[in-house]
């Protein structure tokens, strides 16, 4: 009986090995793995590149490129039917832009963190309020996406909350909550500029800076009513999402997950890191105080 298992489990095991394919992504030139590139299937984001520059993309979905993006190599498309004739691809490096490094204050080392595009409960991102300190903080603007960077259609509207932290003077990433308590906001227009007024609160930048905050409540919370959601990278929690846009210079924006791995690929515990390449797209309105 259990041969006859075996040997009817055989072909599935096979079919979802061979929907699963592991690509490496190296440097044209030196073998080096590239680390945290960003792979897509077509538009829909699949994951960055390990620290030997491995992704694993599911071969099953209807796509026709896979696209490999990194601040420091040329952007590569990679027809679907190549990857069945090769699984290691070469990265060409930019010889026009510089290196980004960011310090991180409290470990001393350098960190080129990925973007994180789909949130769980409990997420946090941030991003530095670029305005001189004293300043009234009047309205907090977040251009919320509904997990359209994975191929789903039917989250919409979604709430979330929103503080205005202060930068801790020795870390420089988000420090103490301004305002008391969270605030609910509203996501009534679904993929548009979402807006919450705080002017009620004379909330002001302090001397050391402040971030705005955008947060993914828990799941106990009582906002949700579904957990997970099918997507086309698989099941993803059911939460809103950001825009985001690169950037070439220093980033300004933060996270606080667990789900981004270390060098070792392992989970660590929820902190803030600072992102590198790219800025979720949220903004703040001020004004001049009296």
């Amino acid at each position: 009986m259990k041969i006859k298992l075996l040997l009817l489990l055989l072909p599935l095991a096979i079919q979802l090995h061979a929907q699963q394919q592991t690509l490496r992504f190296i440097e044209q030139g030196t073998g080096k793995p590239v680390t945290d590139a960003d792979v897509y299937t077509d538009s829909v984001f699949v994951a960055p590149t390990n620290y030997n520059g491995n992704v694993k993309v599911d071969m099953q979905y209807n796509f026709k490129t896979i696209i490999v993006s990194h601040i420091n190599y040329a952007t590569r498309v990679i027809p679907k039917d190549s990857v069945a004739l090769r699984r290691v691809f070469e990265l060409k490096k930019n010889s026009n832009v510089l290196n980004e490094v960011l310090i991180d204050i409290k470990s001393g080392k350098d960190t080129l963190a990925p973007l994180h595009l789909n949130f769980s409960y409990g997420d946090k991102v941030a991003r530095l309020i670029e305005a001189p300190a004293g300043r009234l903080i009047t309205k907090l603007k977040f251009r919320v996406t509904n997990g359209n960077n994975s191929g789903v259609k039917g989250l919409k509207f979604l709430p979330f909350k929103a503080n205005v932290y202060a930068l801790d003077t020795i870390t420089n990433m988000p420090g103490n909550p301004l305002l008391g308590k969270d605030i609910l906001v509203e996501n009534k227009e679904g993929n548009k500029w979402v807006t919450a007024d705080i002017s009620s609160y004379n909330i002001r930048i302090p001397p050391q800076g402040a971030c705005i905050v955008f947060i993914i409540p828990a799941y106990e919370d009582g906002l949700y009513e579904t957990f997970w959601i099918q997507s086309k990278t698989g099941l993803i929690s059911a939460v809103p999402n950001l825009k985001h846009k690169i950037r070439f210079t220093k980033g300004n924006s933060f996270i606080y997950t667990s789900f981004i791995p270390n060098e070792y690929g392992e989970l660590s515990g929820k902190e803030w890191r600072a992102v590198g390449k790219w800025d979720y797209v949220i903004e703040a309105e001020t004004v001049v105080a009296n």
